[in-house]
């Protein structure tokens, strides 16, 4: 299933991918623990000024197989985004990975108006040793992302309005939206 979404014939498909290394026992004894600084605010796509992006599709898989994987979740590995400018997350909640994913759609718009601004991933989790894993030091988390650049100015001025005016015309218990 897809959502249906005109784009301008300007936008623009940039295909990003980061790596996530865990190390055994470190930090934490007897895990592959992703929460190191190398997995930290990992910069995903420096971002243009007045531009919208979609993050359209994802891909998760790690070095190891995918029931391999599933048998040795602790705690669920999470990838969260957050932005340079102003440093807050920029989705509500972080994307948990508990299956390997390939062509995973997911439409996450998101909108700069900063110089200097970027997109950030951090992920986390940790995986106990299980048979198939004893002897690897190390596994690596991949993930992969289309996303969709448009910086056309009509698209992005429309795509503003409408995000201001989200919840126009909403009735909430004891308010009532129209002017006295």
């Amino acid at each position: 299933m897809s959502i249906p979404i005109q784009l301008p014939i300007s936008a623009q498909v940039i295909p990003v991918s980061n790596v996530f290394t865990a190390t055994f026992n470190t930090p934490t004894i007897n895990r592959y623990d992703f929460a190191v600084a190398a997995n930290t605010n990992q910069v995903i796509l420096e971002l243009e000024r007045q531009s919208v992006y979609i993050i359209e599709r994802m891909a998760f898989s790690m070095d190891i197989p995918e029931a391999v994987f599933q048998s040795s979740i602790d705690v669920t590995p999470r990838l969260s985004f957050t932005r340079r400018a102003p440093n807050q997350q920029e989705f509500q909640r972080a994307m948990p990975f508990v299956n390997y994913y390939k062509d995973y759609e997911t439409y996450m718009f998101f909108n700069t108006t900063q110089s200097n601004d970027a997109l950030r991933a951090t992920f986390t989790g940790s995986l106990v040793q299980v048979p198939e894993t004893v002897g690897l030091t190390e596994i690596s988390a991949y993930v992969q992302l289309t996303i969709y650049k448009i910086n056309d100015q009509p698209w992005v001025a429309r795509y503003m309005e409408a995000k201001e005016a989200l919840g126009d015309g909403l009735r909430f218990r004891g308010r009532d939206p129209r002017p006295y």
